[in-house]
């Protein structure tokens, strides 16, 4: 009978043990396994206010610097690094979460901050995000659209996390007020 338990003991916890490390395994994403394909041609990242007397600040970005596997969160990072533009954030279970953006510069030896959005709940501002990449674009019945210079986009159905590179894409961050 001793052995019996001990035999149900050890058979009991392998099943435990096995099934926590499938329902663990389950919630690990899984690379494609495909290579990464190299990008090429140019998008812009437009960050704009819409106030009157205040003009778009546009980024123009070299997508052979980047791959498929990159995203707009990637291509936001990189222009952090590498050109004025500033950020700040969160990482939310959708991605990063901006409440953000704007401009370096330089005065004297100090550098100062120039925000274009800067996210104000009192206010009900937020930023939102707009695509023209079709892959991104919010499907819902509660998508928006806007023009910005003779383009039409929508917003984004997903975090810039996912949201895809493109030749000729153009991904527009601004205000929305609820």
């Amino acid at each position: 009978m001793k052995n019996f338990k001990k035999l149900f003991t050890l058979t009991l916890s392998a099943f435990f043990a096995l099934t926590m490390l499938f329902t663990f395994a389950s919630c690990i994403v899984v690379d494609d396994g495909a290579q990464a394909q190299p990008l090429t041609g140019m998008m812009s990242v437009v960050i704009d206010s819409q106030e009157e007397g205040q003009s778009a600040k546009v980024y123009t970005v070299d997508l052979t610097e980047y791959t498929d596997k990159n995203s707009v969160e990637d291509v936001i990072n990189g222009l952090a690094e590498s050109s004025d533009l500033y950020y700040e954030g969160y990482k939310g279970g959708y991605g990063m979460f901006y409440t953000a953006l704007g401009y370096r510069t330089q005065n004297g030896e100090y550098e100062q901050t120039q925000y274009i959005l800067q996210q104000n709940p009192a206010e009900g501002k937020y930023i939102y995000v707009y695509t023209t990449v079709q892959a991104d674009k919010d499907t819902s019945n509660y998508k928006t659209e806007i023009d910005y210079n003779g383009i039409t986009l929508t917003n984004a159905g997903m975090g810039t996390s996912n949201m895809h590179l493109e030749d000729g894409a153009t991904v527009y961050f601004t205000y929305i007020v609820y």
